[in-house]
């Protein structure tokens, strides 16, 4: 992320202080899972050289909610314990 003005950059040069100041390193094994509540911490990973090989670590995105009704009412959904849909980034 790079700040378009100099208050932004100084705003994220603060942010990325405080955050590597608290910040905590936990190292996933095959197999495992971390579950993280993006409403109350924020993450992110080391950087890495992938080598394209088969064996490159990569992410898979899920989504959780509370309560489904919600988001059922707002789309038609195929099946009633499936969504599909295209995320973004």
């Amino acid at each position: 992320m790079v700040g378009l003005t100099e208050t932004a950059r100084k705003s994220l040069y603060n942010l990325r202080l405080a955050a590597n100041r608290c910040k905590y390193s936990i190292k996933l094994e095959k197999g495992d899972l971390l579950v993280i509540d993006n409403n109350k911490v924020i993450h992110g990973r080391s950087e890495f050289n992938p080598l394209y090989d088969g064996y490159d670590r990569w992410i898979l995105r899920t989504c959780a909610m509370q309560s489904i009704n919600s988001f059922r009412n707002a789309v038609n959904l195929k099946s009633p314990r499936k969504i599909e849909t295209t995320f973004e980034v």
